[in-house]
This record gives structure tokens, C-alpha cells and sequence, in this order.
């Protein structure tokens, strides 16, 4: 399992936090910016934290490991050239998806599992947090290979793949790409208590819950080696649509952790607690109150913003991903 770096990082989780907190200093009660589309705003930032991580970091790494040259390019022509290597990228992201379900599946059966030991469960509950994060994240990103796919449609293929690590307009129109999809999408109207109301007391349903929607959107990609596909397969009309999808397993996430945090009310406020220094029995006492519920999104917001900085300072100081023997690993096991 993965090491917790959500007490590392804390810091950044109480930033983005405080920003939509009207009366942060108030220990007897908080209340929240009253804003409908706030979620699909957060989401929005979300996709950009993510792209610059693929931009920076992601994209010049993948494009050698596939190899492509200018002479593949021409040989091969604009929509196989895209089709092969964006078929690398959804794959290689689905692999580590559904590695991260079953992550989030060890820690729902841990965090199950009652026992004496608080702070330790405490660590498992924070665990299922950060991977259930970790899930939105590839989901995220796959959201972000497709808008880039999009865009890479309307350009020269000559261009391909330096501009997708190098073109700064070029990042650009990714994101505006993203936010154009993201904008009329609506993501509070998919996640919400009544749809989590709606999981059991099975903690095994949960990552089934996240994992058939994860399927619906691996089954729309033209994977299949054995099967021919045609060459304009990947329109902007298909990868909007896989962009949909790739949403509903992000709000499939959200509901879970709206659901198990719930479940957990003093483990989730303890965290809380941790990151603001409010006392977790105001928090605890406002959580009966559904229209606090936002409170949980928001905490998910923030954790992810916070991983973000993890993964991105993981590239250049973390001997685990650099190779070299020196650096620092953020995080605690559990």
C-alpha cells in the first residue's frame, strides 16, 4: 500500500479549504460560500493541476518509451500515429487505475476490520483517503489525455509528439479544450448524499461501484489488437463522450468518500481537526446537517491538490522515481 503523505501536506488541504469558508475563525460554527458550481470550478482547476503535471513531467517521458519518429509519422499517418500512442496512454493509465481500486479495496477491508489501536485505524481511514485520491487523479488524467488527443486532431503531425511537451499554446488549448467539456458537464448534479445513500454497509461494493464505472470507459477504447479499427476512430464527438465517462468515475469516487467519511464521522473529523485546528465535535455535530455535506467535497478538493504537489515533487526529489540516491520520500505507512 501506499505511504500517507495527507499529515504532511496539510497545509495545502487548510488553503484550499479556507478559500470557500466564509467565517473560517468561528469555533462554534462555519458556513460555506454559497456557490452551485463550485465543485465543477474546483474540478476545472483540478484538470489544470493535472495537465501541467503531464505536460511537465509526463509527456516527454511516454513519447520516448513509444518511440515515434518523424519518419513513423509519415509512414504510418496522422490518425494510426495517435490512435497507437494514445492507445499506450489509455492503457498504461488503466493499469494503474484499476491498481488503485484495489488499493482502495485493502483499505476499505482494513478500515473495516475494528480494533483497539484508534490511531491506527485513524491511518487506515487517512489511507482510504489518499487512494481513493489517487483514483481521481488517473481519472483526471485520462479526461486530460483525451482533451490533448482533441486538440492534437486540428495539428500537423509533424509537430507530434514535441508539442506535447514543449508548445506552451499548445498546453493551452488542452486546457481551454478541458474547460469547455468540464463547463457544461455539471458535476454536482452526480454527486450528491442521495446517490451515496444509495452504497451499502459493504465495503466491497464500493470499489466494484467505482470499478464498473471504470469499465463503461475502457470499453469505448480501440485497445483490441485483434480487431481493426477505423482510421478516424478517435473524432472530438468520441473523446468528448470518454470524457463523460471518465467523469463518472471521478464522481463515483466523491460518493464513496462522502459515504465513508459519513460512516467514519469521527475519524473524518479528527483529520478536520488536524487541518484546521477547529474542534472536531463542531464539525462532527454540523455533519448532521446534509447541507454541510459539502464540507466532505471540499476536504476530497483539497487532498487532491495536495497530492498533486506530492506527485509533482516526486519527478525531481524522490530517489524512488529519480534513480538517484538522493532526495527525500514524503509520507508515513500506516
Amino acid at each position: 500500500m501506499s505511504l500517507i503523505t495527507l499529515l504532511d501536506t496539510k497545509d495545502i488541504v487548510k488553503d484550499c479549504i479556507t478559500a470557500i469558508v466564509e467565517n473560517f475563525d468561528n469555533k462554534e460554527s462555519i458556513s460555506f460560500v454559497k456557490d452551485p458550481n463550485i465543485l465543477t470550478k474546483e474540478l476545472i482547476n483540478i484538470y489544470k493541476l493535472q495537465y501541467n503535471l503531464i505536460f511537465t513531467y509526463y509527456n516527454k517521458s511516454t513519447a520516448k518509451k513509444v518511440g515515434h519518429s518523424s519518419e513513423t509519422n509519415n509512414t504510418l499517418g496522422k490518425n494510426r500515429v495517435l490512435e497507437y500512442y494514445y492507445q499506450h496512454q489509455f492503457l498504461h493509465n488503466t493499469s494503474a487505475i484499476v491498481d488503485e481500486v484495489f488499493e482502495q479495496y485493502d483499505a476499505l477491508n482494513s478500515l473495516a476490520c475494528k480494533k483497539s489501536d484508534q490511531d491506527k485505524t485513524y491511518r487506515e481511514f487517512l489511507l482510504f483517503l489518499e487512494e481513493s485520491i489517487d483514483i481521481v487523479h488517473f481519472a483526471v488524467e485520462y479526461g486530460c489525455l483525451f482533451a490533448e488527443h482533441a486538440v492534437m486532431l486540428d495539428k500537423d503531425i509533424k509537430d507530434f509528439p514535441k508539442c506535447i511537451y514543449e508548445d506552451i499554446n499548445f498546453k493551452n488549448e488542452v486546457i481551454e479544450q478541458i474547460s469547455r467539456w468540464t463547463d457544461g458537464m455539471n458535476l454536482e448534479k452526480n454527486v450528491s448524499p442521495n446517490i451515496a445513500s444509495k452504497l451499502t454497509d459493504n465495503y466491497a461494493d464500493h470499489a466494484l461501484y467505482v470499478m464498473k464505472n471504470v469499465r463503461k470507459l475502457i470499453r469505448n477504447f480501440a485497445f483490441k489488437d485483434w480487431k481493426i479499427y477505423p482510421e478516424d476512430y478517435y473524432t472530438k464527438e468520441k473523446l468528448e463522450d470518454l470524457f463523460k465517462l471518465s467523469q463518472n468515475v471521478i464522481a463515483s469516487v466523491y460518493n464513496i468518500i462522502l459515504y465513508v467519511s459519513l460512516s467514519n464521522a469521527d475519524l473524518f473529523c479528527r483529520y478536520v481537526e488536524e487541518v484546521f485546528g477547529t474542534h472536531r465535535d463542531i464539525i462532527r455535530e454540523q455533519l448532521n446537517n446534509p447541507d454541510n455535506y459539502i464540507l466532505i467535497y471540499h476536504l476530497a478538493y483539497g487532498c487532491y491538490v495536495a497530492k498533486n504537489y506530492v506527485n509533482a515533487r516526486r519527478q525531481i526529489d524522490d530517489p524512488r522515481y529519480t534513480m538517484k540516491d538522493f532526495g527525500t520520500i514524503i509520507g508515513v505507512e500506516v
